[in-house]
């Protein structure tokens, strides 16, 4: 097979690139973790893909999302506007995003500024104080109040 074209044996040549998503989400005891990967565009593609992952990591749409930015994330446009229609709902999951930088907690504070009232979200430098204001979350259903 070597030197072959791949039309030649099968495979497409558009099967050569690979799409990788630039984010990796789990959960990690009832807290779904959210890393966005260094330089990452978030175009409506891949915002949209996330957005079907973490529905099927948590279908039930209540479990805390912990975000943590490695450095220069940026969303398109269109990435934003949807965000902007799906936060007007109202009544989201907690939001802790992790800023490690100047930059971030720059970021991290314009968007909690931008979906201010749509859902819980704090910005936070320290991930012991994210997961305390989690776990005040999750412990205190009686005492949660949105900003």
């Amino acid at each position: 097979m070597r030197g072959l074209q791949p039309e030649l044996w099968g495979m497409p040549s558009s099967m050569h690139a690979v799409n990788v998503l630039p984010f990796e989400l789990w959960r990690e005891e009832g807290v779904i973790r959210l890393v966005l990967s260094r330089g990452a565009r978030i175009d409506i593609c891949a915002l949209k893909e996330l957005l079907r992952v973490l529905g099927a990591v948590d279908p039930t749409g209540r479990a805390p999302v912990l975000v943590e930015e490695e450095d220069r994330v940026e969303f398109n446009e269109q990435a934003r506007d949807m965000l902007r229609r799906i936060s007007k709902s109202g009544g989201g999951r907690p939001v802790a995003v992790m800023a490690y930088d100047l930059t971030g907690r720059v970021q991290g504070g314009m968007l909690a500024h931008y979906f201010s009232g749509s859902f819980p979200m704090r910005t936070f430098a320290w991930r012991e104080e994210a997961m305390r204001w989690i776990d005040g979350w999750m412990r205190s259903p009686e005492l949660r109040v949105v900003r």
